[in-house]
């Protein structure tokens, strides 16, 4: 099996149904597996703001603390994934829903 094609998808090209239907247009005449990362920023930020939560940044980068990890996790992995799975299904793109997770590590300092 030839080695999959990672395409990174910012929040807000999420935000444009058309980018998504042209995306899954392209993605149906791959022949190789793709990995789709994508982002979420605004709708994390939306509904922490709703929550009452403060957002916080350092050097422009998101602080995910504790009281923030399932917020991002309901966001990213509830609505954010299931728009971009549902588009992706309904143009035949994908058959069957595969998951597979990734641990990610924390940044530490050294890593700046």
């Amino acid at each position: 099996m030839p080695a999959p094609i990672v395409i990174k998808i910012s929040g807000h090209e999420l935000d444009s149904p058309d980018f998504l239907a042209e995306l899954a247009a392209t993605l149906k005449h791959f022949d190789t597996p793709v990995v789709i990362v994508h982002g979420g920023g605004k709708e994390i930020t939306a509904l922490q703001t709703r929550l009452g939560i403060e957002p916080r940044y350092v050097d422009g980068l998101r602080i995910t603390d504790a009281e923030s990890l399932a917020l991002v996790e309901m966001v990213l992995c509830g609505t954010v994934n299931k728009r971009i799975v549902r588009t992706l299904v309904n143009a035949d793109r994908c058959g069957r829903l595969e998951r597979r997770r990734w641990r990610a590590r924390q940044r530490g300092q050294d890593d700046a």
